[in-house]
């Protein structure tokens, strides 16, 4: 196991800084579960993965809920 795994908390505020399309997302996915995101992202970080944001209609058919998912 990594010792110098960073928590959520962490991860989070690393990438605001960056004004990038991924910190978009994640202010976006902490508007939209800001009860999971930290689990969210330190899972994502283990997995080499990175958070997104899916709709489950495209948004051009109407409106939808957004949800965070690992990719």
């Amino acid at each position: 196991m990594n010792k110098n795994k960073m928590t959520g908390q962490e991860l989070l505020k690393r990438y605001p800084k960056k004004k990038d399309d991924y910190s978009q997302v994640l202010m976006t996915a902490l508007y939209v579960d800001a009860d999971r995101v930290y689990e969210l992202l330190e899972r994502a970080d283990i997995e080499g993965k990175k958070l997104v944001i899916e709709y489950s209609i495209s948004p051009d058919q109407g409106p939808s809920e957004p949800v965070v998912a690992i990719k």
